[in-house]
């Protein structure tokens, strides 16, 4: 089993050297890992590498003809390359696909795609499933232009999602049938930001059952100018479900400046316990004031004087009283 921790992030934006050109010459035939542990990550598993090469004479840098590997529910087979001399162009090209029992079909299969320079390349990937039981087969859209080397690795993105069911693809995530989209649109870091997201989850259910108790989720962000360490919540809207059963809903705005989260939201007719049967029986309504400090920034990467400590989070929540609880079974409400 090999192990991989990764460094702290530094500063960004990452200057690369005039070549990624490497004293050591190395071609192997066949490669093979048996499990893969790269920190907290679910590990990978059955890794094999076929005509990999590490700068290669010629100048034509890195790549690998063929990899494939096991990870969590998915089998990923694909092929990658990177030029060691500038622009550094990327290729690389997978195929993904659900695992399964042998001679079963595969819940869903999947293809991605990306190219283009190593400071910002494109990367495009798509999800088909099938349909069982008379439900909406899932689909994945996905485009979006990444600047790895950049503060904001996240120049625009794209996401499209039908019926999606995150249990199906990490064996962690719970049951859900996501349908709606992600809009993100920046500059890299040299300009401001705007995202959206417009989500709907036609299986919500309780914490405890492995489901998402929320039926809806609108949000929407931006930062003012370049400046990232203060984003903008403009607005956002969670409308929590049980199944059929309305649940609550929590709405409001607010801004995450620097190590400081302030929101000023609302609460309507909030059921605990249909967010999670181990919750206490009670209807909460009236605003909501939370502030957070101690987070890290929106920014993280930015140099800043070394601290003897690591500041502690806190979290103040404040409540206007309009709440009643609920009349236990067999019990008059009064």
């Amino acid at each position: 089993m090999s192990t991989c921790r990764p460094a702290p992030p530094g500063v960004r934006p990452i200057q690369l050297p005039g070549t990624l050109q490497m004293p050591l010459r190395l071609r192997v035939t066949q490669l093979q890992v048996v499990e893969l542990q790269i920190d907290a990550l679910p590990p990978m598993h059955a890794v094999k590498g076929r005509g990999v090469v590490l700068w290669e004479p010629g100048a034509r840098g890195y790549h690998a003809e063929a990899v494939t590997l096991d990870w969590d529910r998915a089998h990923i087979e694909g092929r990658v390359s990177l030029a060691a001399q500038p622009p550094f162009n990327l290729q690389a090209q997978a195929r993904i696909v659900a695992r399964t029992e042998p001679g079963q079909t595969p819940a869903w299969t999947a293809e991605a795609s990306a190219a283009g320079p190593l400071a910002r390349f494109d990367l495009k990937a798509s999800l088909r499933g099938e349909a069982r039981r008379g439900a909406t087969a899932p689909e994945l859209d996905l485009q979006t232009s990444l600047t790895p080397l950049e503060a904001w690795p996240v120049g625009r993105l794209h996401l499209r999602t039908q019926a999606l069911d995150l249990a199906s693809l990490i064996s962690q995530a719970p049951r859900t049938a996501l349908s709606g989209q992600m809009d993100i649109d920046s500059q890299s870091f040299t300009g401001p930001l705007g995202a959206t997201v417009e989500i709907d989850n036609a299986l919500p259910g309780r914490w405890n059952e492995g489901r998402v108790p929320v039926r809806r989720l609108h949000a929407r962000l931006r930062s003012p100018d370049k400046d990232r360490s203060h984003l903008q919540i403009e607005d956002f809207d969670l409308q929590f479900a049980n199944g059929s059963d309305n649940v609550g809903r929590w709405r409001g705005s607010g801004q995450w400046t620097a190590a400081r989260l302030q929101l000023n939201t609302r609460i309507e007719a909030l059921r605990p316990q249909g967010l999670d049967a181990r919750a206490a029986v009670m209807n909460l309504s009236g605003p909501l004031a939370i502030t957070v400090s101690g987070l890290p920034s929106p920014t993280p990467w930015r140099r800043r004087p070394k601290a003897r400590s690591r500041p502690a989070s806190n979290c103040q929540a404040t409540l206007e009283r309009q709440h009643r609880r609920q009349p236990a079974p067999g019990q008059a409400d009064r």
